[in-house]
C-alpha cells in the first residue's frame, strides 16, 4: 500500500534524524492516490489538492512533477 510505504519512509527518517522532515516532495498523482487509498471522499481530496499549505501524516507537502513518488 502506498500510504504504508510513505509512512515507513517518514518513520525511518525520524529515527535517523530525530525530527520530522522539513518538507515532503510528492508527485501530485501519488498524493491523490494516497488520499484515495485512505478512503478520503472526493470533496476532501479536491480540497486538499487545492490548499496552499498541504500536509500528510503531519509533514508539510510540496507537490512537484520532478519526483516519481516522493522525496524527503
Amino acid at each position: 500500500m502506498l500510504n504504508e510505504e510513505l509512512l515507513e519512509a517518514i518513520i525511518r527518517y525520524k529515527r535517523n534524524s530525530e525530527k520530522n522532515p522539513d518538507v515532503l516532495k510528492l508527485n501530485p498523482t501519488y498524493f491523490r492516490n494516497i488520499l484515495e487509498e485512505l478512503n478520503y471522499p472526493e470533496w476532501i481530496i479536491k480540497k486538499k489538492m487545492s490548499e496552499m499549505k498541504k500536509s500528510i501524516f503531519g509533514v508539510p507537502v510540496e507537490l512537484t512533477e520532478a519526483v516519481e513518488k516522493f522525496e524527503l
